[in-house]
């Protein structure tokens, strides 16, 4: 990220860190999912009875900080907060990085893949993203390369309620809108909702929502605003872009 980003400029982290410190305690858990990870840690350390229940503690934090907690877990925890759903989609594409981007497959064969890191992983997504991805190329065969499966998995999975809620702003007749009417909503919906889920910044969703603009009309369908976020390579997690795991 550039120096020039807003995220470092004073007056930002000032009015973050004012609103953090103006949470109340009940907020800043929930927040921050700290909850989640206490709750779970307790959890395992009363399934292993462990003879050093501290150091169990440390292990699990650890693993949280590194990615590795949500191996072969329920897709309830998986799903419980941005960090265990990125750590997931990392997880998965190091699983899977060596299988050629080119490669055809459908998105069940996709799904078994993932459904081997989580068995209960649900259909849903896969669902979503083989409609998007014929709608998108015309292919009634259902066939796609592993890495556009792979990146509408990750948009549809990671960015599941902001999508939700942004696909609600289209007509349902026609699943298109204007531009500005777009981006007006998009705003909104990340400004207001940004700490309860994962959201793209807003200046990136601007950039999609250009690059997905009908230049003689002025308006975005929802299928081109996905097939934005899905090629946007600042959203997607790949074999090229892994960096070393570090505890953050």
């Amino acid at each position: 990220m550039a120096s020039g980003s807003p995220l470092f400029s004073p007056s930002h982290r000032k009015k973050m860190d004012d609103e953090r410190f103006n949470l109340t305690p009940d907020q800043f858990i929930k927040r921050y999912h700290i909850h989640v990870y206490i709750q779970d840690a307790i959890r395992q350390i009363l399934d292993n009875r462990d003879d050093k229940p501290l150091e169990g503690l440390l292990n699990y934090f650890n693993s949280v900080l590194v990615g590795d907690h949500v191996l072969l877990r329920e897709f309830e925890f998986v799903n419980a907060t941005p960090r265990n759903r990125l750590a997931f989609v990392r997880m998965t594409v190091e699983a899977y990085q060596n299988t050629s981007e080119d490669k055809l497959m459908t998105c069940n064969d996709h799904f078994q893949l993932v459904s081997l890191l989580c068995p209960d992983f649900p259909t849903q997504h896969h669902d979503d993203a083989t409609k998007l991805l014929r709608e998108a190329s015309g292919n009634t065969q259902n066939l796609f390369p592993y890495k556009k499966i792979a990146a509408y998995w990750q948009i549809l999975f990671v960015f599941s309620e902001f999508i939700a809620q942004v696909k609600d702003q289209f007509p349902p007749s026609t699943l298109q809108l204007d531009r500005n009417s777009l981006m007006w909503s998009i705003k909104s919906i990340i400004n207001s909702k940004h700490w309860d889920f994962s959201c793209p910044s807003v200046s990136l969703m601007d950039s999609i929502v250009s690059s997905a603009t009908d230049g003689s009309n002025q308006f975005v369908t929802f299928n081109k605003l996905m097939a934005g976020m899905a090629s946007c390579t600042a959203l997607i997690i790949d074999s090229s872009t892994l960096a070393p795991r570090t505890k953050s």
